[in-house]
């Protein structure tokens, strides 16, 4: 399960979880053949979970705090930790589950949040967090050195990739602004969501997630308690999803046909019906005798959170 952010609804959260990936294991794409990482943000480790048994593999100690934002290469042999108080990413292999090393990013006096990579493998773009000032790095994955810094629009912790590797889109935490870095010409820009908050931290965009086709995408409003659908190609609100509450992590099942939403107020993960863009349902994570949930997402197959 890559992007791991339900059907037969087992719900699996690892301590304080800062962020989760699933992906197959060498040798095919089944539940039963994949590992689950996440990103213990006050622990400062990374987890490696056993889907299959619900237990903790082993847990690896990051180079710097409050490891953050995870991303795997496409191939699934490397996974790649945003740390945020940390001036790096950290590199992980997964085969030998361990550190391989890290790739110095910017400066410790901006956090380093999240990291993406590219759908084809080639670079990927890290989060970096200064009040007035953020910026996108740009990664080339096969030098593992930074070729470029975007400055930003917006004061973001979270990014995602377009499907077509041709546009990373981040969050504003303190607006309903959502900013799109060019890839070609490594240039930004913004567009807004329908946004009732008059602005203040962490009242923006949540989360940025795209369809699996990438002709829409989903981001959180935090402030209005619902999630705009947004037309990838014109930057168009489709329609709104009232949640109700501060919508959080999202995933889209492998079909396209369903979507979660982490719901941490109610403590709660909600289902969308990705045809008429409504909450269907809503799944309550206590009765599994956890409390606020921060991240989910789909299993390989679609049939898990």
């Amino acid at each position: 399960m890559r992007n791991i952010k339900g059907r037969s609804l087992i719900v699996t959260f690892a301590l304080i979880v800062g962020g989760i990936a699933v992906i197959p294991s060498i040798g095919g794409a089944s539940t039963e053949n994949c590992y689950v990482f996440t990103s213990n943000y006050n622990s400062d480790t990374i987890s490696i979970i056993d889907p299959i048994t619900y237990t903790v593999d082993i847990n690896i100690a990051t180079a710097a705090g409050q490891p953050s934002g995870l991303s795997l290469s496409p191939d699934g042999e490397t996974l790649y930790v945003a740390e945020r108080d940390g001036d790096h990413v950290e590199i992980f292999d997964v085969a030998t589950k361990t550190s391989t090393g890290t790739i110095p990013i910017g400066t410790a006096s901006s956090a380093t949040n999240d990291v993406v990579t590219s759908p084809n493998g080639g670079i990927a773009g890290v989060v970096k967090t200064d009040w007035g000032a953020s910026t996108i790095e740009i990664i080339d994955l096969t030098t593992n050195a930074v070729t470029g810094s975007v400055p930003i629009p917006v004061d973001a912790t979270n990014a995602a990739f377009t499907p077509d590797g041709t546009e990373i889109w981040v969050n504003s935490v303190d607006s309903g602004t959502v900013g799109v870095v060019d890839i070609a010409t490594l240039t930004a820009s913004s567009f807004n969501i329908t946004h009732s908050n008059p602005g203040g931290p962490y009242t923006g965009t949540t989360g940025i997630r795209f369809s699996p086709a990438g002709d829409f995408a989903y981001v959180g409003n935090a402030a209005d308690g619902r999630i705009s659908v947004v037309d990838t190609s014109t930057f168009a609100e489709i329609t709104t999803i009232t949640i109700g509450h501060e919508p959080g992590a999202m995933d889209f099942s492998p079909d396209g046909t369903k979507a979660l939403v982490v719901i941490g107020p109610t403590k709660s993960i909600g289902f969308i019906d990705t045809n008429t863009h409504t909450l269907s349902t809503t799944f309550d994570v206590t009765t599994l005798g956890y409390d606020f949930p921060n991240d989910a997402v789909f299993s390989l197959d679609g049939s898990q959170v």
